[in-house]
């Protein structure tokens, strides 16, 4: 099977990055699911789990050129 992509510059820039990093992002979300399971119990304070998940999607999204927006 065969796939091809199309994306028109400039005003796809930002589809063409996240296709290009597709792989990072899921593994990523492994990395985020293996580290949780193992740094975590269930009586784990909800607040630094959070605060731990969202550390590594910081650090994911950065290093991917993805940058995180305050909400």
């Amino acid at each position: 099977m065969k796939a091809v992509l199309e994306f028109n510059y400039p005003e796809d820039t930002d589809k063409c990055r996240r296709a290009i990093h597709a792989d990072e992002a899921f593994m990523a979300l492994q990395e985020i699911k293996r580290s949780v399971d193992r740094k975590f119990t269930h009586k784990s304070d909800l607040e630094e789990v959070l605060k731990y998940v969202y550390e590594i999607s910081d650090y994911v999204l950065r290093t991917t050129g993805e940058e995180t927006e305050d909400v």
